[in-house]
């Protein structure tokens, strides 16, 4: 038995079944939220006083961070195959951001994580795996801190439960959540305008400024 960790961070890239993870947390009782983007630009937001657990955006571009400030925390890794991520990414750029209406910070995100707003699989591909791979090499020498999930295995839901100390569920596997749904066409177009005549301007103007960004581990001081 490890005890209760400190914070809980769900350190898997946007599409990698972060959402179920966040509704997995809170079947276990956990504090989790999904609604993290205060994070991006204040690290260390008030909000980090009211959950156990943060999921998503921003939570990858900080990670190291959080395992500074957090001392004892645990970090799960959602996975899942790369060309799938790639499929399901494609649809959060055309679709997904016309559902969501994205605020400026989610496109800086992408930018910062990424190095573009827009969807570019050579980008994407050269990301998730040199992500996947920095947080190999970073939990390395402390493999009980990171579980690696995912989160379609019939068992995962056991697995979180045990890999957080909590008690093991009647239903060891995680619901689906969040599946890739088009948006409608009027969702879309309404975005598209807003994209064209607010965001694009200010992501240009945003691009010589001091943005965030992702920092690998070696960056960390």
């Amino acid at each position: 038995m490890m005890g209760t960790p400190t914070k809980i961070f769900g350190i898997g890239l946007s599409r990698t079944g972060t959402t179920s993870l966040t509704h997995a947390l809170g079947a276990l009782g956990v504090r989790a939220t999904h609604d993290c983007l205060p994070l991006f630009r204040e690290p260390l937001h008030p909000m980090v006083a009211a959950h156990e657990a943060f999921v998503d955006t921003p939570v990858p571009l900080r990670f190291p961070l959080y395992d500074r400030c957090f001392p004892g925390s645990r970090f799960v890794l959602t996975t899942r195959a790369r060309d799938a991520w790639l499929k399901s990414m494609r649809w959060l750029f055309e679709h997904g951001k016309a559902w969501w209406r994205w605020p400026l910070e989610v496109h800086q995100y992408h930018q910062a994580l990424y190095g573009s707003a827009a969807f570019d699989e050579g980008r994407l591909v050269a990301t998730f795996d040199a992500y996947h791979a920095a947080v190999d090499e970073y939990f390395a020498e402390r493999p009980d801190d990171l579980l690696r999930l995912d989160v379609s295995r019939p068992d995962a839901l056991a697995l979180l439960a045990a890999f957080l100390d909590r008690p093991p569920p009647e239903d060891p596997a995680i619901p689906r959540s969040n599946a890739s749904t088009p948006a409608p066409l009027r969702h879309r177009a309404r975005y598209a305008l807003a994209e064209h005549l607010l965001i694009r301007p200010a992501l240009r103007f945003a691009a010589n400024a001091d943005a965030p960004r992702w920092f690998a581990p070696e960056e960390i001081a």
